[in-house]
């Protein structure tokens, strides 16, 4: 009996690179402007709202960085 391993490709593809991109524009520019987003988006909780999106679109970079480490 010959014990066969399957071993999976590392390969970034289209949509995982957009996904890394975009959490490190939004993820880093809602940290240095917080002030900007607040004028902009008029209220406390629409800011809150956008850092937590980017914040999730940052979670999702990392995640596709530590899958390709993996």
């Amino acid at each position: 009996m010959s014990e066969e391993r399957v071993k999976m490709r590392k390969q970034l593809g289209l949509l995982e690179g957009v996904a890394i991109i975009l959490g490190i524009i939004f993820g880093s520019g809602i940290f240095i402007s917080p002030k900007e987003v607040l004028e902009k988006t008029g209220s406390v909780w629409g800011a809150l709202l956008v850092w937590a999106a980017c914040g999730g679109l940052a979670t999702l970079g990392a995640l596709s960085y530590a899958e390709l480490g993996e």
